[in-house]
């Protein structure tokens, strides 16, 4: 059985003050920015962190730690917002690299995306188990890069982007990207919405009911030889909100402000996000329709991951440059 393990202080020592050295103010991320527990690390030693995840009691923060040091070497953490405690989960596999942690709606289980050390990316897996640690599986899905997966708010589906290879002369890795969805009740692994081919991706989110999904993305085929001027109508948007079994591709969202990207929304209908302005990177579309934003004063603008509790109550952020987790309170 795979459990959470406590870190002792050797532990501490290697990953250099991962949370541990308490609660440090972040000197201005954001306006309304509570005290929070600080993420740095030594990125000359080649250690990073990414995939945040926030429970729903909004108690608790997942992350991995990427140590590229150690031949690309993962851990899966646990944080307890309200005691203090650091754990890290035994994954089991060694020689598999662990990424896209994402803790389910309900908070009963953690996805996650895996990739064997001497494999490709497309020898990508998407694991499940709960959250204490138990009941690990691998979800039997088929050959291909998959990530970003996530969970429905009822626990009985998983969403995941499906990409393919592009021949190695080519300037990207990978394109052709399409939300797929795999029912774990019966096994039946479908697209989600008809094929839209994005050439980039990245986080997404059931919206309530699971039958919309939030999601990041870039450069759908249709548009592909058209991309300036898409780009300018839409105000450089990445931002798209797909319907189960849509035929059209969606037009992107959130145009209010540039560059719109990194969407989390809460229960209430609120969308949270990254965009540009000339003061601030940090957005919030209201149900009704209303942008607000949190002055910058600290130059936070690389985030890699984001997440919000379920009320809206509190936004978490991660930047990869820094290495700093942000912390948002609602004014």
């Amino acid at each position: 059985m795979m459990k959470l393990s406590k870190l002792g202080m050797r532990d501490i020592i290697l990953i250099s003050a991962v949370l541990i050295s308490g609660c440090i103010m972040i000197q201005g991320c954001y306006r309304n920015t509570a005290a929070v527990p600080y993420i740095q690390s030594n990125l000359y030693e080649g250690r990073e962190f990414s995939s945040l995840s926030v429970h729903p009691n909004g108690e608790e923060l997942f992350f991995v730690e990427i140590d590229r040091k150690q031949g690309l070497h993962t851990r899966m953490f646990h944080y307890n917002l309200k005691n203090g405690s650091l754990q890290y989960y035994n994954l089991p596999d060694a020689d598999y690299i662990y990424w896209d942690v994402k803790i389910s709606p309900s908070g009963k289980y953690i996805i996650m995306t895996r990739t064997p050390r001497l494999g490709t990316v497309e020898d990508a897996e998407i694991a499940i188990m709960k959250s204490d640690g138990t009941d690990f599986k691998v979800l039997k899905l088929s050959h291909g890069l998959k990530h970003d997966p996530i969970m429905s708010n009822d626990d009985n589906k998983v969403a995941y982007w499906r990409g393919y290879l592009r021949p190695s002369h080519s300037k990207t890795l990978a394109n052709e990207f399409d939300i797929w969805e795999v029912d774990l009740k019966t096994g039946t692994d479908r697209l989600f919405s008809a094929p839209f081919k994005f050439f980039e991706s990245g986080q997404m989110q059931y919206l309530h009911g699971d039958g919309e999904i939030l999601a990041q993305a870039y450069g759908p085929e249709k548009e592909a030889q058209n991309m300036n001027h898409y780009g300018k109508l839409y105000n450089k948007s990445n931002v798209y909100k797909f319907s189960r079994r849509e035929i059209n591709v969606p037009a992107p969202i959130l145009t209010e402000v540039s560059y719109a990207s990194h969407p989390v929304a809460d229960r209430a209908g609120n969308i949270y996000f990254k965009g540009y302005n000339p003061s601030a990177f940090l957005f919030k579309k209201t149900s009704q329709g209303k942008i607000r934003q949190w002055e910058m004063t600290y130059p936070f603008a690389n985030i890699t991951s984001s997440t919000v509790t379920l009320d809206g109550g509190h936004t978490w952020r991660l930047s990869i440059r820094s290495n700093r987790l942000c912390h948002n309170m609602e004014a």
